[in-house]
């Protein structure tokens, strides 16, 4: 199935490819010198979904078909506040290590100082998308399932972070006493 929200990581690595090249210009400039490793990157995609959406087709009579995420998007109310922190459904109190994450952002430096950019966009994107769902509480269970999959990327300021952290002795400092 086609899960909407996904699909943001498409903005993720664009705006790394737009950081790290300086401006969206040099972005397409390095686009169409790689067209064909692009053109090769979609037919192998394409390649892999015909036969899913060719499924879906016989099956449904669409060739999209995305039943557990039908319904509406309401882009223009997105349930930020109770997505984030209220007790139905609260990523931020059924996960609290994501604030931290969050907080991360703010501490990608040197190297990964370029990834600050795209991360922060991303998530707003992705929160944006996944809260704005008519459901945005996405079902009964704790937490939020919805973000579950932004994990992986979110991982990276967490360990900006917790790096920071264990850096400065006077904030983290682990002794083990026998």
């Amino acid at each position: 199935m086609i899960y909407v929200p996904n699909l943001v990581i498409i903005v993720f690595f664009l705006m790394i490819g737009a950081s790290k090249s300086g401006s969206p210009g040099a972005l397409l400039r390095f686009i169409k010198s790689h067209i064909f490793k692009f053109l090769l990157i979609l037919f192998a995609v394409l390649i892999v979904w015909v036969p899913q959406l060719y499924y879906w087709k016989i099956v449904t009579g669409k060739m999209i078909f995305n039943l557990p995420h039908e319904g509406s998007y309401f882009l223009g109310h997105p349930n930020f506040i109770d997505g984030l922190i209220s007790w139905r459904k609260g990523w931020l109190i059924y996960t609290p290590v994501m604030t931290f994450a969050i907080a991360g952002i703010f501490f990608l430096r040197g190297e990964l100082k370029f990834l600050r950019l795209p991360v922060a966009i991303f998530l707003f994107i992705n929160l944006y998308v996944v809260f704005s769902w008519w459901n945005w509480w996405y079902g009964g269970s704790y937490g939020q399932r919805a973000l579950v999959d932004s994990y992986a990327l979110m991982a990276i300021p967490l360990a900006a972070i917790v790096k920071y952290m264990t850096n400065k002795q006077n904030i983290l400092k682990f002794h083990l006493e026998y």
